[in-house]
C-alpha cells in the first residue's frame, strides 16, 4: 500500500528557497564557530544530519567533517539530496555525502546534527538516547531548535508539531539521563515570521550541545 505523500514529501522541490538556504548557511557558520571555539572538530570526522530534507544544512557544513550522512523518512527530500551529492563530491574529493533510509545503515559518527527537527518527535528524550548509540567515543550531538516560551509559530501548519519549543533544563536533563558526559546551550539565531494574517512572530533558534564521554563504548 503506498502512503499518502507529507507536507515534507510534497514541499521537496520548492524547498531550497531563498529564505530557508540564508538560514540554514547562518545556522552552519554558528555550528562551525562552536566546534572551533571549542577545539572539537576533527579532520577526519564523520557527520549525520538527522531529518536532512534537502541537505541544506549538511552541505553547509562541508568544512566540518569528510564523511556525510542524511537521514530523513522523507524519500523526495532524500532524493533531492542524493542529487545534490552527485554534483557537489566530485567538486571536493575529500568528501563523500551518502543519502540513508535506516539509522542502522550508518556506522559510529563523531557528530550528529538536528536542525529545527525534534519539535516534531513525539518522544524526543528516547530519539536523543537512540542518537547517543550511533556516536563515537568524544562524539557530539548538536541539535537547533526553538527555546519554550517564545512566540512560537510555526508557518507549516499540516505537520505534527509536538512539542513547542524546549527549555535549557529539559535539554540538560534529557542528555544526561541519555548518559551523555555533559552539555551546552547557545542562543544562535533570531528570526521573524509572518503569518497569513499578516502578523509577524518573532522567533530564536537554540544550540544544544550533548558531548558522549571519550573513552566510553557505544
Amino acid at each position: 500500500m503506498v502512503s499518502e505523500p507529507t507536507a515534507f514529501d510534497k514541499a521537496a522541490a520548492q524547498w531550497d528557497d531563498e529564505r530557508r538556504t540564508a538560514r540554514a548557511q547562518r545556522l552552519a557558520k554558528q555550528i562551525l564557530q562552536y566546534l572551533k571555539e571549542t577545539k572539537t572538530a576533527l579532520p577526519q570526522a564523520s557527520l549525520l544530519e538527522f531529518g536532512c530534507g534537502t541537505g541544506l544544512i549538511s552541505f553547509a557544513l562541508a568544512p566540518a567533517a569528510q564523511q556525510f550522512y542524511g537521514y530523513d523518512i522523507s524519500q523526495p527530500m532524500l532524493e533531492r539530496y542524493a542529487a545534490k551529492a552527485k554534483v557537489f563530491t566530485p567538486l571536493f574529493p575529500g568528501q563523500n555525502f551518502k543519502a540513508v533510509t535506516q539509522l542502522d545503515d550508518v556506522p559510529g559518527v563523531d557528530l550528529i546534527v538536528i536542525c529545527q527537527v525534534l519539535h516534531h518527535i513525539e518522544n524526543a528524550r528516547e530519539l536523543i538516547e537512540t542518537l547517543k548509540g550511533k556516536l563515537n567515543p568524544g562524539g557530539q550531538l548538536l541539535v537547533v531548535d526553538f527555546p519554550a516560551g517564545a512566540d512560537f509559530y510555526h508557518s507549516t501548519t499540516d505537520t505534527e508539531i509536538h512539542h513547542e519549543g524546549f527549555t535549557r533544563q529539559q535539554w540538560e536533563n534529557w542528555c544526561l539521563e541519555a548518559g551523555f558526559a555533559s552539555t551546552d546551550w547557545r542562543i544562535i539565531y533570531q528570526g521573524t515570521k509572518t503569518d497569513p494574517e499578516g502578523k509577524e512572530h518573532k522567533y530564536e533558534l537554540f544550540l544544544g550541545v550533548a558531548r558522549a564521554q571519550s573513552g566510553e563504548n557505544r
